[in-house]
């Protein structure tokens, strides 16, 4: 009975080991695969970083070990180095978000960036990065969303970024990007398109007419020239439209005022002929901010009943 007893407890004590060895086995990431890891260094390089340990792996570490020349921290800097690797083929894992905001990168963007197979999104917010947007990105089947805000980087959008097959997120504001927005863009299933602060000139496209999804247009202190679009006011699941000193010249249209999914609407400093207040406002606004306009007539009374945030 002893050695019974006995056999049943090491069986026991066998099998809850055996589990937990399964339990941590499967949950483990699989190590990322080679030739990706080869790129990752690249990609380091070329954006500025000093990688402190070249032979760490990403995907287990969830970050790029680099010399850290961050900017002065303060409470409302957000630094974050993250690599995240949610695909993985069985064997091998892969690259699918790449994050690194705040990091002081002095580089350029990396065209080897294409070799990332599976990247989705590339955030690179608030670094010193300069060059211009690499063309060979818009190969990238999967990448959904961009993020270059507050960089220094120049020269024109490529017309080839017109060719993305899954990109829904483009910020590159606050750069130094020039020319005009070329009209290839408006045949990317875009929602957010975010130009604010740039040195971009000429007529918005026709072609952004296309742009059926969007909810975010944001193109403020630019150099635009021409009138305000009228097909914005079709543009039915628009939720922001940012336009301060874009260059632009009104009048516009009153379609745009009312658009049902509008909340946050700020136009200021715009010439062109004198056009009336308009008469119908989408009572889910929550911010308006209407400045130095050439406007006339009468504020509607049930505008101040609204509960918006505004400013006239």
């Amino acid at each position: 009975m002893l050695m019974m007893h006995i056999n049943q407890k090491m069986s026991l004590i066998l099998l809850l080991s055996f589990l937990y060895f399964r339990q941590v086995t499967v949950a483990q990431v699989p190590r990322l695969h080679p030739d990706e890891a080869v790129v990752v260094r690249q990609i380091a390089t070329t954006l500025g970083a000093t990688l402190t340990n070249p032979t760490d792996d990403p995907c287990q570490s969830g970050k790029l070990l680099v010399t850290k020349t961050y900017a002065i921290v303060t409470e409302f800097t957000e630094i974050v180095n993250n690599i995240t690797c949610n695909y993985n083929d069985g064997t091998f894992s892969h690259v699918t978000h790449v994050t690194m905001k705040s990091m002081s990168l002095e580089g350029t963007l990396p065209p080897e960036l294409v070799n990332l197979t599976f990247l989705k999104e590339i955030e690179l917010t608030r670094n010193y990065l300069s060059g211009g947007l690499p063309k060979e990105w818009a190969t990238m089947r999967h990448l959904n969303k961009i993020s270059l805000t507050a960089n220094r980087l120049s020269g024109k959008i490529p017309v080839e970024w017109g060719k993305f097959a899954n990109l829904t997120h483009l910020s590159l504001e606050a750069n130094r990007l020039s020319g005009t927005i070329p009209k290839e863009l408006g045949y990317v299933n875009l929602t957010e398109l975010i130009l604010s602060a740039n040195q971009f000139v000429g007529s918005l496209p026709i072609t952004l007419e296309n742009l059926a999804e969007l909810k975010d247009f944001r193109i403020s202190d630019n150099s635009f020239n021409g009138t305000v679009p009228e097909f914005i006011g079709r543009w039915s699941k628009l939720q922001r439209l940012e336009m301060y000193s874009s260059g632009l010249e009104g009048p516009i249209d009153p379609t745009i005022f009312a658009l049902g999914n509008l909340i946050d609407l700020r136009i200021t400093d715009m010439s062109g002929p004198k056009f009336d207040f308009p008469k119908l406002i989408n009572k889910k606004m929550k911010s308006l901010v209407l400045r130095n306009l050439n406007m006339s007539g009468s504020i509607p009374k049930d505008i101040w009943d609204m509960g918006v945030q505004k400013t006239m």
